[in-house]
């Protein structure tokens, strides 16, 4: 006796079907996620922030210091002039006291290697005319003079402008002393170019520049050749 094949349910069959078609069926890629903002444009200066140093700074306050005075120096002024946050400054400062020690030391140092440069040159006549060309003509170098003479009752001022100008008017008047002066002229001489020196960027920051009087562009040139004529004495014969 043959058996019949045996069928399946229609609801079992309907299972079965959609199981297979489950099966084949693609898997659904995931959503992709829209684009999102352009990046964000560094502004101007922070490329550098990380890499300006802590001389940098220093240079920055003694800047500040030659235009406005040791007052003028504060963080957040030179951050926005250097483009940079203060972020900057306290990876290099502790404070602002710190700064401004770092700053004068450095004016005190510079100070010291350019007279020690100038003792290099033999000639004694040679070593005061270079003083009159590198120093007398630096306008930045005499407005920030100025400006810590200006500061001078300042405790951390008046130490290191009293030590610069006892080394300065050494300096001088042992030049002056090659040269054949005898010790009371040299110390004289030594006394009288310090003085013009000191005095010419005390005037030259109290007057504006646009006054008859002010010593700027080729006045200053002329000045200094005036200065010459007085500073150095006549050649021997």
């Amino acid at each position: 006796m043959t058996k019949e094949p045996a069928h399946k349910s229609p609801r079992r069959a309907a299972r079965s079907d959609s199981s297979a078609a489950a099966l084949n069926k693609p898997s659904a890629t995931p959503a992709s996620k829209p684009p999102g903002p352009p990046p964000r444009k560094k502004p101007p200066g922070k490329t550098i922030s990380s890499r300006l140093s802590r001389e940098d700074w220093i240079s920055a306050a003694l800047r500040c210091i030659g235009e406005q005075g040791l007052a003028g120096v504060n963080v957040a002024g030179l951050a926005k002039h250097l483009h940079v946050t203060t972020g900057s400054f306290y990876w290099h400062f502790a404070s602002r006291e710190e700064l401004i020690e770092a700053a004068l030391d450095r004016w005190e140092t510079e100070r010291i290697d350019i007279i020690e440069t100038l003792r290099d040159i033999p000639s004694p006549r040679d070593r005061i005319e270079r003083l009159i060309l590198d120093l007398y003509r630096n306008r930045e170098r005499g407005a920030l003079f100025a400006a810590l003479q200006a500061s001078a009752s300042d405790p951390r001022i008046a130490s290191r402008l009293r030590r610069t100008t006892q080394r300065r008017l050494s300096f001088l008047t042992q030049t002056y002393r090659e040269l054949g002066q005898p010790m009371p002229m040299a110390r004289h001489s030594a006394l009288a170019t310090y003085s013009l020196y000191a005095g010419l960027w005390e005037v030259s920051r109290t007057l504006p520049p646009s006054d008859e009087h002010a010593v700027t562009g080729p006045r200053l040139t002329d000045y200094v050749e005036y200065l010459r004529s007085l500073i150095l004495p006549p050649p021997a014969k």
